[in-house]
């Protein structure tokens, strides 16, 4: 089984953030790529709560999460903090052929950081279109049926804007996505980024703060149903 590229995100402590401050503590491996901490003081009003995200090679999710952990440990038993289990916020496929498996997302929080909201929804929603696609590829090559393949034939099936895409998410990844918790907020987001696209309609903080985090959410549990669908 050949690796792929993972974003693995953990929630912690304002302390064990903190320790992961320290340039000195960070973790050398040769699967990590890239690691970053924010959340809290640590980063901008978006998110509440501290995490390290972790851009690493791994054979599967399983793999990709106990890296992770391995390596969030080490930077905690270095600083002299007690191990514990850390809240695992997602576990993640990226395009590996990408430069920066969250630069869209991370763009938007740039934009929303400069205070250009409008442009920040709408990077908010590439992020997730470009992140969704693969999870569906990567379902149908994992089902290896030609209807499952014809589906992705479909420009937009990454959006979850129309039935189709809603409907081929039902079927690859087994997950009605319309009775997730994260639902309602994805949709106030699409309808918030439609009214920026087509109608360039000016939103605020509130709004850009909100289209992030329904995509960070939406995202988190749509790549977990993914990991542990299994159809044939």
């Amino acid at each position: 089984m050949s690796s792929v590229d993972w974003s693995v995100r953990l929630l912690m402590t304002e302390d064990e953030a903190q320790a992961f401050s320290v340039v000195a503590r960070w973790p050398i491996h040769g699967a990590l790529r890239s690691m970053s901490i924010g959340g809290g003081r640590f980063d901008n009003e978006i998110e509440d709560t501290p995490y390290v995200t972790f851009e690493l090679e791994a054979e599967h999710a399983d793999a990709a999460e106990r890296l992770a952990l391995q390596l969030a440990s080490g930077v905690l038993a270095e600083a002299g903090i007690e191990r514990r289990s850390f809240p695992v916020v997602w576990v993640a496929p990226l395009d590996g052929a990408a430069v920066g498996g969250h630069r869209f997302l991370a763009q938007a929080k740039e934009l929303h950081d400069s205070e250009q909201y409008d442009l920040a929804v709408v990077a908010a929603q590439i992020h997730f279109e470009v992140q969704m696609r693969l999870l569906l590829e990567r379902a149908a090559r994992r089902i290896d049926r030609p209807w499952a393949k014809r589906l992705l034939r479909n420009q937009r099936i990454a959006s979850l804007s129309n039935d189709v895409s809603v409907g081929t998410v039902e079927l690859l990844l087994q997950t009605d996505v319309r009775r997730t918790r994260k639902w309602p907020e994805f949709s106030a987001h699409v309808r918030r980024r439609n009214a920026v696209v087509h109608e360039g309609r000016a939103v605020g903080s509130r709004d850009s703060r909100a289209s992030i985090k329904a995509v960070e959410g939406l995202w988190a549990t749509l790549a977990e149903a993914e990991r542990s669908s299994r159809l044939f």
